[in-house]
């Protein structure tokens, strides 16, 4: 079995471990934080080759790089690491490591729950894949990442989040695209018809049959005594489980991403913007005629699609920005020719709820000061670092959680100034 090579120990220390002596808990630290950087710093550069591949259209050549790569066992290691947190043992991250091969079959259960939609429109099930699956997936996402060439519209991958594609949201409204839509792809994540991935993906089918596949897979739904082990096999009966690609797994959203990168040639002809993050879409044009035709030729793009057919649905359909309209919890409006973004209601008043439940926590600790409630609001405006005054907002906030504990005197908890140095809106 592959070992890790003493997690980064110099000559020195490996010297000590085979004279019989034990390392000081803060030299095996150091060693475990110095074989992570080696590894993330391998991974790397073995990703930016994938890249350099990719851009150059060496398409035979990035196909046998990618195989290599997820042969790879440092890179399973790195998988591994990944997979159990940084604070995982040797012994732990070495089995785990040995296990994420994903050219063989993964025996385990996968549990999963039904959690609902942030639409409140039904429910979707979400998967908590075991050790040696999830593992396997971080190889699988990184490979795909590194291969993947974005077209401008794709949002939800490395690079480009939730608050960039908010961004890009606010530069069409900007340049005066002020005609809007937005909607969903109803059930995305379960649409998706595993037979034709197959040949959608630029991997080995013995990686999709066993890692992506769910009809390979077994699951079980948590919390429910009764609920028996759901495994299709070859049986052909109904499934009302898991299915399509797997919400849960590191990799389903660069594999949703590649699927969908081809929609922005279904809509060149037309002079717009569109951002498409995950199963969310949002189209913009400078009159409602190009919009009807933009609208049009994503519902044909989709039920067309041959990972689907998928059904892009209003949600909540054209909107008006003098009014303001929620996309991806945030709320953003036109007030004249300035545009204004802040986090929606739902949004805010979730972030409110945790804030009270933290407050009081500081108020039974007596010790008079917020750091519970500072926590959470810095946790929460940390995810929304596209709405206006984000500094001011954020600071306004934990000094009123500050006045609500007895005896806490607010004096700047958080160091603004640090934020702004590492980069966070000031």
């Amino acid at each position: 079995m592959h070992q890790l090579q003493n997690f980064g120990l110099d000559e020195s220390l490996a010297s000590l471990n085979l004279g019989g002596m034990v390392l000081p808990p803060s030299s095996r630290s150091l060693a475990r934080r110095r074989e992570i950087s080696r590894l993330s710093r391998e991974a790397k550069s073995l990703q930016d080759e994938l890249e350099s591949l990719a851009a150059a259209g060496r398409h035979g050549r990035l196909y046998r790089e990618g195989l290599a790569y997820l042969n790879r066992t440092d890179m399973r290691d790195w998988a591994a690491i990944r997979t159990l947190s940084d604070e995982a043992g040797d012994s732990a991250v070495n089995r785990l490591s040995a296990q994420a091969d994903p050219f063989t079959a993964k025996n385990g259960i996968v549990p999963f729950e039904w959690q609902a939609k942030n639409s409140g429109r039904g429910f979707r099930p979400i998967c908590s894949p075991p050790p040696a699956l999830a593992a396997c997936s971080y190889l699988i996402k990184d490979v795909l990442e590194a291969r993947f060439q974005p077209e401008r519209h794709i949002y939800d991958i490395k690079g480009r989040g939730r608050d960039a594609a908010i961004g890009a949201v606010k530069e069409a409204l900007e340049a005066g695209y002020s005609h809007c839509f937005i909607g969903d792809v109803r059930d995305c994540y379960q649409s998706v018809r595993m037979d034709n991935l197959y040949n959608l993906l630029p991997l080995p089918r013995l990686v999709i049959g066993h890692c992506l596949d769910y009809r390979n897979l077994t699951f079980r739904e948590k919390g429910v005594r009764h609920s028996c082990v759901y495994s299709h096999g070859s049986v052909g009966r109904r499934w009302n489980g898991p299915q399509g690609l797997l919400q849960g797994l590191p990799s389903s959203s660069i594999i949703l991403a590649t699927l969908f990168n081809s929609l922005a040639a279904q809509i060149a002809p037309h002079d717009c913007h569109a951002v498409l993050y995950g199963d969310n879409l949002f189209l913009a044009a400078q009159d409602g005629q190009t919009l009807s035709a933009i609208i049009a030729l994503c519902r044909e793009y989709f039920e067309e699609h041959p990972a689907g057919p998928f059904d892009l649905r209003n949600h909540p359909g054209c909107v008006e920005p003098e009014d303001g309209f929620n996309f991806l919890s945030y709320f953003v409006a036109a007030r004249g020719s300035r545009i204004t973004i802040h986090m929606s209601h739902r949004a805010w008043s979730d972030m409110e709820d945790a804030i009270d439940i933290a407050v009081q926590e500081d108020i039974a600790r007596g010790d008079g000061n917020p750091r519970s409630s500072e926590q959470v609001i810095r946790d929460h405006f940390s995810g929304f670092r596209e709405i206006d005054n984000w500094c001011f907002e954020m600071e306004v906030r934990v000094s009123e959680a500050a006045h609500e504990i007895e005896d806490a005197y607010y004096d700047r908890f958080i160091n603004f100034d640090f934020m702004r140095k590492i980069g966070l809106p000031a």
